[in-house]
């Protein structure tokens, strides 16, 4: 368990969670808590809709918060025989985090939900 007090993974870690805070907020603002139908509208495409409350919502960034911290335990896992290649990984999965929670966070502040 030496990995847990590695500075990569603690970085890797708080990074992760800031995104998914605005994840969460951004549903938190955006989601009203009353049942209903909800359209969150985008400008390529006719429209994705949801159905659900606010909690419904809540599952995309903890499923994505949950998948990145236990893919950084598999690639520090894998740090002990394969160093390069784990940073890389780490890198790559880092930048995949930063990347889907800008987008999700995005398409919340800048489109509408109806």
């Amino acid at each position: 368990m030496a990995f847990l007090r590695h500075p990569i993974f603690t970085a890797l870690l708080a990074i992760s969670f800031a995104f998914n805070v605005l994840l969460w907020w951004a549903v938190f603002h955006y989601v009203p808590e009353t049942e209903g139908q909800y359209t969150l509208q985008f400008s390529f495409q006719e429209g994705v809709t949801f159905l659900g409350t606010r909690s419904h919502f809540f599952i995309f960034p903890t499923v994505a918060a949950l998948f990145f911290l236990l893919h950084s335990i598999i690639a520090f896992f894998a740090l002990e025989k394969y160093p390069q290649l784990s940073y890389v990984f780490l890198v790559f999965l880092l930048v995949l985090q930063a990347t889907l929670g800008f987008i999700i966070f995005v398409l919340f502040e800048f489109n509408r939900i109806i």
